[in-house]
């Protein structure tokens, strides 16, 4: 198996730090994201200050993060990704994008869906059951 798969609170950090940087898009958009329950409150209250804001979620994760969850959904998604990794790759070689001897997958309970992140990245949001099927969609569909 080409693909890792990787969790961490620093990686949920920074993905909620991204999601802050374009999280008025998201509302304007109508477009759907998850994310913890102190999270809106925080935006609202330090929209302004990206360090304070920093804090916040820091001690918010350190509050409701667990580990075994992760550890949990990543096994559900490494076994539905046994499933299209063959195909995944075919997808790259039809694209004519080189293929490389690993991959990372980022797991994360927040966010956006997912996406694929060229040359070697997937995202992969797995807060529901139905967010592990759509690792399918993030990985062939989204080059």
């Amino acid at each position: 198996m080409k693909l890792q798969f990787t969790y961490s609170k620093a990686e949920e950090k920074a993905k909620l730090l991204n999601v802050y940087k374009k999280y008025q898009w998201f509302i304007d958009t109508d477009f759907p994201i998850v994310s913890p329950d102190f999270f809106k409150e925080t935006y609202r209250q330090n929209r302004s200050d990206e360090k304070v804001f920093a804090q916040k979620i820091s001690s918010g994760l350190n509050k409701v993060y667990r580990k075994n969850e992760y550890q949990q959904k990543s096994i559900r998604v490494k076994n539905s990704w046994q499933k299209i990794e063959r195909p995944f790759f075919t997808v790259l070689g039809d694209f004519i994008l080189p293929v490389r001897d690993r991959y990372v997958c980022h797991v994360s309970l927040y966010g956006p869906e997912g996406r694929f992140q060229y040359p070697d990245t997937i995202s992969l949001r797995v807060s529901a059951g139905r967010d592990i099927n759509r690792l399918i969609e993030a990985a062939i569909l989204a080059p």
